[in-house]
């Protein structure tokens, strides 16, 4: 699991456990009580019996849950290989025997699996991933009420994926193509191409143009800031440096900020070329979709982070 998903996972309850037991019990031991009361005044020998049994179904419908809860095995059949932040994802489950799953992570609702009668096993859940890295591992809560649904017990399990789950960050609305400052961290620029091939005029200054562009004469003729246009190869790609900080969720803000504008490009038909820092190393390469794109700020880590597990030169 990557570190963003870390850092908002669950704690894992291996043990087998009641859940939202007070109000079952309390009622349960409350009717054995009234129900002893009665047999006791009545002395009537089936009034005995039939509170003996009751009992017998009261306990029995409180602790037999336990086993197949303990003993159910839950195992992924499929899950994609790609999410986005808010949005859910879907997964195929297996459970050798009835019972009620609920994915932890990503977070999920409960859902049956298992039924006698029907014979199918295999269950689709659902999560959504409220933090963006990759995920390799999910917590599934298993729980069983059987046989009476008299109280749940539930446990939970950690199931390794067949492949990785790459939860990109959340779709936002693209931004203004901007260009990186000095020394700026922690965040997410396109470099504007500046003085590349013959000039072919001028025209208004646009967040991200170099000030060295700026055509001093046709500032002040026009009364609004005037920036010189040159010709740029058709196969130059744009640039976008990706700078993240260790806070987790300003992090992920400047993760969205880049998948939108260098989606904007993508879509546009233009090269786009992403430096990002994951934890083998600094990576600089083309994309070559929107899939590549997620996956690549799926991974995507802080550069001090890389330092600490030893990055590598650009690629």
């Amino acid at each position: 699991m990557s570190r963003s998903e870390q850092d908002g996972a669950p704690n894992v309850r291996r043990l087998t456990r009641p859940t939202r037991w007070f109000t079952p019990v309390l009622g349960s031991l409350t009717t054995m009580a009234a129900w002893f009361a009665v047999a006791h005044s009545s002395g009537a020998g089936w009034v005995q019996v039939t509170g003996a049994l009751l009992a017998a179904v009261l306990i029995v419908g409180m602790l037999a849950p336990a086993v197949p809860a303990a003993r159910a095995r839950v195992t992924v059949v499929s899950s994609p290989g790609d999410a986005h932040v808010g949005r859910p994802v879907h997964l195929t489950l297996d459970a050798d025997r009835p019972v009620r799953l609920r994915l932890r992570l990503p977070t999920g609702r409960s859902i049956p699996a298992g039924g006698w009668m029907s014979g199918h096993r295999h269950v689709e859940v659902s999560g959504t991933p409220l933090r963006r890295g990759v995920i390799e591992e999910i917590i599934v809560e298993v729980g069983s009420s059987a046989p009476f649904g008299l109280l749940w017990w539930c446990r939970d399990v950690r199931l390794t994926l067949p492949s990785p789950l790459h939860v990109a960050p959340r779709i936002v609305e693209a931004d203004t193509v901007e260009q990186r400052r000095p020394g700026a961290e922690g965040e997410s620029e396109i470099r504007v191409p500046s003085a590349l091939g013959e000039p072919r005029g001028v025209r208004p200054y646009q967040p991200g143009d170099p000030r060295r562009s700026v055509h001093w004469p046709a500032t002040a003729h026009a009364g609004a800031l005037m920036v010189r246009e040159s010709e740029r190869p058709i196969d130059e790609p744009h640039v976008i440096d990706v700078i993240l900080p260790d806070d987790t969720d300003a992090g992920d803000a400047i993760a969205e900020h880049a998948q939108a504008n260098a989606g904007a490009l993508i879509d546009r038909g233009e090269g786009v070329v992403l430096i990002t820092h994951e934890p083998t190393g600094r990576v600089m390469r083309p994309l070559t979709d929107r899939t590549d794109l997620g996956r690549r700020l799926a991974r995507a880590v802080s550069p001090g982070l890389d330092d600490e597990r030893g990055g590598s030169e650009p690629r």
